[in-house]
């Protein structure tokens, strides 16, 4: 009796264990949105438009991304993309950095 109650913890652990997703890779990982437009900015999810954001930080900053300068770098895209959908997200990204005085 003693090896099935062991056996049934273990079956359940295993359940547990598989049933809980992964964890996500790091809030700067996966930018995939360097190519798109402002309208293709817009239409993805905001972890998305995080992490390109946390890109574009470290490129025009020259440093490894601050969580609050991806932030706000990731809100002035996305309102520059609501006036100018069809530019490019470097483009906004560009015009942004300037605004806040990065470049």
């Amino acid at each position: 009796m003693r090896y099935a109650s062991k056996l049934r913890m273990t079956i359940i652990a295993i359940i547990c264990a598989l049933a809980i997703p992964a964890s996500a890779g790091k809030w700067y990982e996966g930018g995939t949105l360097h190519q798109a437009t402002g309208e293709h900015w817009l239409s993805w999810s905001q972890e998305g438009r995080l992490a390109t954001s946390a890109d574009y930080t470290t490129i025009l900053l020259n440093r490894f991304p601050e969580r609050t300068k991806a932030n706000d770098l990731n809100i002035c895209i996305s309102e520059a993309a609501l006036g100018f959908g069809k530019e490019p997200v470097a483009t906004l990204a560009a015009a942004c950095a300037i605004l806040m005085g990065w470049r």
